[in-house]
């Protein structure tokens, strides 16, 4: 991509706590839908196979975590999750339940939740 090209992106939000429950789970999915949105679907996409190929061997979720799409900052395992989560469905809707995170309730409840706020 040509550097005229590139998008800009905002500052990402700090790293969020371990969830606990389903409201965090759905609070989580709100927060890595808003950081998504900063990027473009072609961007989205990349991120989603990245983190499918990193979710694979398991999360920790008190490590981090960096996406090469996403360089210049490191995520904590549940911000892992909730961008694998959110890019895949975005990009891969069918593929979902592969990854092992069974959030499909969640987050249609987090879509919900931030396409009104």
């Amino acid at each position: 991509m040509e550097e005229s090209q590139e998008a800009v992106v905002q500052p990402l939000p700090p790293p969020l706590h371990v969830m606990e429950s389903s409201d965090s789970v759905v609070s989580l999915l709100k927060e890595v839908m808003g950081i998504l949105d900063r990027f473009d679907d072609n961007q989205i996409r990349l991120i989603a196979m990245q983190t499918a190929a990193l979710v694979q061997g398991g999360i920790d979720f008190s490590q981090t975590y960096r996406i090469p799409a996403i360089a210049d900052y490191e995520f904590r395992g549940n911000v892992l999750a909730g961008l694998a989560y959110v890019s895949i469905a975005r990009s891969f809707p069918n593929m979902t339940e592969s990854i092992g995170l069974h959030w499909s309730e969640e987050y249609r409840e987090a879509e919900t939740s931030y396409l009104n706020s």
